[in-house]
């Protein structure tokens, strides 16, 4: 068996993989929560939110984050980083530009491993993940914001005009996912942090009219960026 890389990578879809992942080992690993494919290779081991077939596409409600997480911690992975996919809630951040979110409203029920037991957490980012991830931003030169607040929404749908009017009174960006990500982590003791790729203004905020085929546009151009921070991190 090959030994297994200590970096943990969850993504939305397989364009945010470099094609040293996208070629990688594909292995599956049982855990009480469901089975996880991954894709590996001398640095990550890797997640896809949406899933590896071509011929299905998982949605944010249909996410097994639970099983992800437990897959990835399964391997031993040291910590792991969530690429998230998400809409601006303020006109200054333009799609194609990319944040290291430090802050999260969610006001979802949420999925938990807590179970008979007291464990209140105070939420967080690790710092850790985070600083790391700014440095390999930096190093390649990949226009950043370091610092923001992601609004977590459950989905499918997009977000009504008058609810990102009130969201963006309070946060940066709005998605369906990350939270549910960091606060599980943190949960499982496992250092999490995120990069957000931006692809998109909320409705209601752009022009013209908000479609999902305008949102994968720029989630494929954003990509490249994505990449070269993740291959630049811990160099």
């Amino acid at each position: 068996m090959p030994e297994h890389p200590k970096l943990g990578l969850i993504v939305r879809d397989t364009c945010q993989l470099s094609d040293s992942l996208k070629n990688g080992r594909t292995e599956t690993v049982e855990t009480k929560y469901g089975a996880v494919t991954l894709k590996t290779d001398d640095k990550w081991a890797a997640v896809c939110r949406s899933g590896f077939d071509e011929n299905v596409y998982l949605m944010p409600h249909e996410y097994n984050t639970l099983a992800n997480l437990k897959a990835l911690q399964t391997l031993g992975v040291s910590e792991v980083v969530g690429v998230h996919s998400s809409g601006s809630l303020r006109p200054s951040l333009a799609p194609g530009m990319l944040m290291i979110p430090d802050d999260w409203i969610c006001f979802e029920p949420q999925v938990t491993t807590i179970r008979g037991r007291r464990k209140h957490l105070t939420p967080g980012f690790s710092n850790r993940v985070r600083q790391n991830l700014a440095s390999a931003a930096w190093k390649v030169q990949v226009h950043f914001e370091n610092g923001g607040t992601y609004w977590q929404t459950e989905g499918p749908r997009l977000e009504t005009k008058a609810e990102i009017k009130l969201m963006s009174s309070f946060a940066d960006l709005v998605g369906m996912a990350m939270v549910s990500e960091a606060t599980l982590a943190q949960e499982m003791e496992i250092e999490y942090g995120a990069i957000c790729s931006v692809d998109n203004y909320a409705n209601g905020l752009g022009r013209p009219r908000l479609t999902d085929e305008m949102i994968v546009e720029q989630c494929l151009k954003n990509a490249a960026a994505i990449v070269r921070v993740l291959d630049s991190y811990l160099v």
